[in-house]
């Protein structure tokens, strides 16, 4: 199974989904869309999904459950991490955590600085498709801004990562 890491999202706008006859369950508007990011018409995939497969109003059932979230994602397949809908900038955050990844292996003075109370490099490294500073302190931008997201708010995020 495929073991899900979301924020569950604003309950306001709910949705109604099939499960099976006559089976519906009410879920939030972002788990709406990571369903339907994740959807395939030809690929079948079981998921777990906290929201869905604990029974949110059974105390008992949920302390039970939540015990249980180590083997849960330990024994998942893999593990999806939805950080939400792409917007213009995603693609930039996304290489520029491509970048910072291959940065392990660059010697360390070439490593760009960053000031601990600024979201901007000091010395910016001439990466990236145009070979200038500003290209990356974009993308340095847009992978800030990601990291604004909910789901870097999350308290089990590092339970879900570390043990999947």
């Amino acid at each position: 199974f495929t073991a899900i890491s979301y924020c569950w999202g604003s309950s306001e706008r709910p949705h109604l989904v099939k499960c099976s006859d006559p089976k519906k369950i009410v879920i939030t508007e972002n788990l709406k869309n990571l369903l339907l990011a994740l959807r395939t018409e030809d690929t079948y995939v079981t998921l777990w999904i906290d929201s869905i497969c604990i029974n949110q109003d059974d105390i008992e059932e949920k302390t039970k459950q939540v015990k249980m979230m180590s083997l849960i994602y330990e024994n998942a397949s893999t593990t999806v991490v939805y950080l939400g809908e792409s917007n213009q900038e995603t693609e930039a955050a996304m290489e520029c955590a491509k970048e910072l990844a291959a940065m392990k292996d660059w010697p360390k003075e070439k490593v760009p600085q960053f000031l601990p109370d600024q979201r901007q490099p000091v010395d910016p490294p001439l990466v990236g498709d145009q070979g200038e500073p500003q290209n990356f302190i974009d993308k340095w931008r847009a992978f800030t801004r990601l990291l604004d997201r909910p789901w870097f708010q999350r308290v089990w995020v590092v339970q879900e990562i570390i043990l999947s």
